[in-house]
């Protein structure tokens, strides 16, 4: 239509108008448009549809506390704003000496399969290890997930003691569980990272 020489069964030189849904190939394309904010997605079986995003930052929702996959773990601190946070991996990075603990942070079969997807984690702080605990309603994280039976042991934070050759650790129970310990020595580890 519109030219002499078409390339195609149908070739058109020019704009197209049509009144019902058009189909390419498998994929059916939508007769009207979406609303503000809303993103073109498939369901899987060739059809089109407009959605709403409902949660991540640069969709304009927000993050709640809980599992969250996309962002590689447990999400246990969220601003008011609910567009930034925290999250813990899922899987505990293992057991070693505070001088070894990043480096083990760092190997991917340390983490959950959604953990693994990203390369930022780090040892959490004091204050981020009392957010796990707090954040959850203010019982103790043990009696939620994802780690239900941790509360005994002590896990490192990434902050040094007045000490430097000491680092301080705590057990996930209670806030009130915080020590220092030789950096030598082995303790569980745990991954944080912000989103």
């Amino acid at each position: 239509i519109g030219t002499g020489m078409p390339t195609e069964k149908l070739d058109v030189l020019g704009n197209v108008k049509t009144s019902g849904t058009l189909t390419a190939g498998t994929v059916t394309y939508p007769s009207a448009h979406g609303t503000s904010g809303q993103v073109l997605s498939t369901t899987g079986s060739g059809t089109l549809t407009w959605t709403t995003v409902s949660s991540g930052g640069s969709g304009g929702g927000s993050y709640t506390l809980g599992l969250n996959a996309a962002l590689g773990g447990y999400v246990f601190y969220v601003t008011t704003d609910g567009k930034h946070g925290l999250v813990v991996d899922t899987k505990e990075a293992g057991v070693c000496s505070w001088n070894n603990a990043q480096n083990e942070i760092s190997k991917p079969v340390n983490h959950s399969t959604e953990g693994k997807l990203f390369t930022d984690w780090r040892l959490p702080t004091r204050y981020e290890l009392d957010l796990m605990i707090v954040g959850t309603g203010g019982s103790p994280w043990t009696q939620s997930t994802p780690f239900p039976n941790s509360g005994y042991l002590y896990f490192w934070t990434g902050d040094n003691s007045d000490n430097t050759s000491e680092a301080w650790s705590r057990s996930l129970d209670s806030i009130n569980t915080l020590y220092t310990y030789d950096k030598s020595l082995d303790r569980q580890v745990l991954s944080v990272r912000s989103f």
